[in-house]
């Protein structure tokens, strides 16, 4: 939120950004920067050392008719494709988020509880060594969620993550798990636990318009 502000108080708007860093890829990132960038590409889990397909970048977003926020994507997942490495990699449009947070907003109120129980060693991880970076679809899947309520949430997603792609697993800087359950955004989850994390949450816009935390 204060990198949000900052770029908002002097007055910027960007047509996108690239988050080369790791596990930047939230649903929280993504909607706190809706009103100042257009497009984030960005990494759900660790980003390794390599970063993104520097040699490609400048080609993919400056020497294009248009910005090309998938192709770099497309290229950061393929270069550590070939080299047999892990990865994740999203490109989300901001702009286009409304129907997630409203999607998100009212199964967040049914299935509070559920939500609230769920055991998170059961929902699809992107990173282990620090659990606080869950597949929002299958954290909400776990929660028991009916199809049909699914089917938004997939329509909802469809509109503004535009691409994604995993490796079956990540294995890389002591993690080892597989990506089998993933939508392109991780979210937070809630944890009595961590009652600070909880209290910081809370100020964040998703939290504010979803209402996840309160």
């Amino acid at each position: 939120d204060d990198f949000a502000e900052a770029i908002r108080a002097n007055g910027l708007h960007f047509n996108y950004i690239v988050f080369d860093m790791c596990l930047m890829g939230c649903v929280e990132v993504a909607y706190e920067l809706r009103d100042i960038v257009d497009y984030v590409a960005f990494s759900p889990t660790e980003v390794l050392s390599d970063g993104f397909a520097y040699k490609t970048i400048l080609q993919r977003l400056l020497y294009s008719p248009s910005a090309n926020v998938v192709g770099v994507c497309i290229d950061y997942f393929d270069q550590y494709v070939k080299s047999g490495k892990s990865a994740t990699v999203s490109a989300v449009d901001c702009r286009r988020m409304d129907y997630l947070v409203s999607v998100c907003r009212r199964l967040f109120a049914e299935y509070y509880g559920r939500i609230m129980a769920l055991d998170q060693n059961k929902v699809q991880p992107y990173c282990t060594q620090r659990r606080y970076f869950f597949d929002l679809r299958d954290a909400l899947a776990k929660a028991g969620v009916s199809d049909g309520e699914l089917s938004q949430l997939d329509a909802a997603l469809k509109q503004c993550v535009l691409y994604h792609n995993e490796t079956a697993k990540f294995s890389a800087g002591g993690e080892n798990f597989k990506l089998e359950n993933c939508c392109g955004l991780s979210m937070y989850l809630p944890d009595s636990k961590r009652p600070i994390l909880n209290e910081s949450y809370e100020e964040l816009a998703w939290n504010k318009a979803t209402l996840l935390v309160k």
